[in-house]
């Protein structure tokens, strides 16, 4: 890449991310339309990818130099996706809420006064209210009728300076890994990235061409037909035109009460989503099958057990609960594998970083830097978080959890193209549970919850994720990964000061989100509520200043789990992950990835679980009686679905946006994705 190309790629790059960056809250917040990022698939960012290649290739054809090249593309769809991890659900949405309004609800609950739950959490977790509570917390919560002015940046100053840096970290430790890994996934592995594998489809060439897609007729056909089914679904929610709705969705809770299936939820309804039918398309049949099937398998085990008495997901949402303990099983074993399969090639890499490599392949530079960069990375946040009070020990743990469970989100993503994902465990979760209450005290807990609170609570936008999908295309499209990588450090550091400043400003211009149940009434409250419980229950066995005092390696000598079955559903988890690989690789006809035991018991799996078969079905009907020509003509018409549907979902949303700015009226949310 030129100078031109850097400058150009990287000009629209920084302007995606101050556009993304600036307009989710207040479309996401104040319209209350569909998320504009809502999962690792952004219709913001990929349905504007798509209308900008579109009309890139006309000015191809009028003036090529004005014509932006792929590698230009790739570059500023890199630095916009990397701050996508910013401003909704994967941080900002519950951010700022969370860190000043347990200060609200501690006026209102008793429980919380009783135990005086916040003086055991370090300061610099939560803003300073005690100066002017008036201006600092009232106002944050009723607003001040849309006047301007500056929030009270004294009160927050120290709690900001405590988590920015540590986000960054995480984020930079995820950047290393990314780095490390992406030639063994990309090659060696030959992982099948298809929402890459999508992006590339559409680029232009290095000159600016329009990718030959856009002449296929199928494309476009598929791209038509699914663009009018939403554009009529649309019109039908926004207008009193008495039209047909298309229902893309079957009621089949009739099917599983038939069959006796305990709460099957999203699943219980068929529904239609061309994306993932199309990505179940890309994506080897056996792949597809188990995140398809992952779901019922996962219904299944629920029925059963509760048939025996047992409800594995009991509790809240930070409580340890059997299933909490068995899908951690499922990632740490996924992690060990993952790390197994390319251990020739990560020694390697650690060997050229110590500089003690000799002959051999030669180790890419991007490698090196990442796993240094990984590695002060790490370090730093263990380092930074252990300055709480925790003992390092348990922030060494804390961290190393945190980033195995992007890792394997990660590598979800990239095997699998399922872009809406999240873990549904918690490290805070697993080390209460496994150690217990007894081994920790009141302060460690409530100190490693919230932390999960900021960093983990709702991982459907997560930076690792985005960033393995964006290498992928930047090496295909020949963008240097150490200068991207640069890039989205810079990106991801001006995105956040940004959104941070933007959405704290404007929260205090006119009030909190209230109206938003999960981020404001439930995230800052579910922490301590957790850790209430078992602080009552230390009290009550007069061994809470005994948990207190506990620290170091004698935490690990004072471990209790907390419940038996904790153990017995993390040796599930492992084992089923574990005999999974094994028979894959005893035998060729074994039908299940995996995977399966990583998702099943995901909101994602189940809304997804037909639209996933239904392209397993596709697929391998089609290799079985049109073999591999009639597969590779049919990925156009694949891309066009796509296409199609990502452009009809954010067409609405810039209408919505410009009708709010022009009339001040808000249009009804047109919402297709889960979540």
């Amino acid at each position: 890449m030129t100078l031109r190309n850097w400058l150009r790629g990287g000009s629209l790059g920084f302007l995606g991310v101050f556009l993304i960056t600036g307009l989710t809250y207040f479309n996401d917040s104040l319209l209350q339309g569909t998320f504009l990022i809502g999962n690792n698939m952004p219709f913001s960012v990929y349905g504007t990818l798509v209308l900008i290649l579109v009309a890139n290739g006309a000015v191809y054809g009028v003036a090529r130099k004005l014509a932006l090249t792929g590698p230009e593309v790739a570059l500023a769809m890199g630095l916009t996706l990397a701050a996508c991890c910013i401003p909704g659900s994967g941080l900002m949405r519950t951010f700022p809420s969370s860190i000043i309004l347990p200060h609200h609800y501690a006026k209102t609950k008793i429980a919380w006064q009783n135990s005086d739950i916040l003086s055991y959490t370090p300061n610099q977790m939560l803003v300073d209210v005690s100066g002017d509570e008036s201006g600092v917390l009232l106002e944050y919560i009723q607003g001040r009728d849309g006047k301007p002015g500056d929030p009270p940046w004294g009160a927050w100053m120290e709690t900001l300076g405590f988590w920015i840096p540590l986000v960054l970290l995480i984020w930079f430790a995820l950047l290393g890994l990314a780095l490390v890994v992406h030639r063994q996934w990309s090659e060696h592995e030959h992982l099948p990235y298809p929402l890459a594998t999508f992006v590339e489809s559409l680029l232009p060439s290095d000159n600016g061409e329009k990718s030959s897609v856009f002449r296929s007729r199928s494309f476009w056909g598929a791209f038509t037909v699914v663009f009018l089914i939403y554009t009529n679904n649309y019109l039908v929610t926004v207008t009193e035109i008495p039209w047909i709705q298309m229902n893309l969705s079957v009621d089949m809770q009739t099917i599983f009460r038939y069959f006796g299936i305990v709460s099957p939820g999203r699943m219980g309804a068929l529904t239609i989503y061309f994306s993932v039918i199309a990505f179940a398309f890309f994506i080897a049949t056996h792949v597809s099958f188990s995140v398809g099937i992952s779901a019922f398998l996962h219904a299944i085990l629920v029925t059963v057990l509760v048939g025996a008495g047992l409800n594995i997901n009991d509790g809240g949402y930070f409580a340890p609960n059997p299933q909490k303990f068995m899908i951690f099983g499922a990632f740490l074993m996924t992690a060990l594998i993952v790390v197994y399969i390319g251990r020739d090639y990560y020694k390697r890499v650690v060997m050229a970083a110590v500089g003690a490599g000799k002959g051999g392949q030669k180790i890419e530079r991007h490698a090196i830097i990442g796993l240094w960069l990984a590695v002060v990375a790490t370090i730093v946040a263990i380092a930074w978080i252990t300055q709480l009070g925790l003992d390092w020990q348990i922030s060494t743990l804390y961290i190393l959890f945190t980033l195995m469970c992007f890792f394997i989100l990660s590598r979800i993503l990239a095997e699998t193209g399922l872009f809406f994902v999240q873990a549904y465990w918690l490290p805070c979760t697993i080390l209460i549970g496994a150690l217990g209450p007894q081994a920790l005290g009141t302060s460690t807990m409530i100190t490693l919850l919230l932390l999960s609170m900021v960093l983990l609570v709702d991982p459907r936008e997560a930076f690792m994720p985005f960033i393995v999908n964006v290498l992928r295309v930047s090496d295909r499209k020949k963008v240097k990964l150490p200068a991207m990588s640069g890039g989205i450090m810079v990106a991801v550091v001006v995105g956040l000061l940004f959104c941070t400043w933007l959405t704290v400003g404007l929260h205090y211009r006119y009030g909190g989100p209230m109206m938003d149940v999960w981020a404001t009434a439930m995230v800052p409250v579910m922490p301590f509520d957790t850790v209430i419980k078992e602080h009552q229950r230390l009290e009550a066995q007069g061994t809470r200043e005994q948990a207190d005092a506990i620290s170091g390696f004698a935490r690990f000598g004072a471990a209790k789990p907390q419940e038996t079955d904790f153990s017995i559903f993390f040796a599930l988890g492992m084992g089923l992950v574990l005999l999974c690989t094994m028979a894959r690789l005893r035998w060729t006809w074994w039908p299940l990835h995996p995977v399966a035991f990583l998702i099943w018991a995901s909101m994602p799996a189940y809304a997804f679980a037909w639209s996933f078969l239904i392209g397993w079905g596709i697929k391998a009907a089609v290799m079985k009686y049109g073999g591999g020509t009639v597969y590779q003509k049919l990925k156009p018409l694949m891309f066009g679905l796509i296409a199609g549907e990502l452009v009809a979902l954010l067409i609405p949303s810039l209408i919505s946006i410009l009708w709010f700015v022009v009339t001040g009226d808000k249009l009804p949310p047109f919402r297709v994705m889960p979540g």
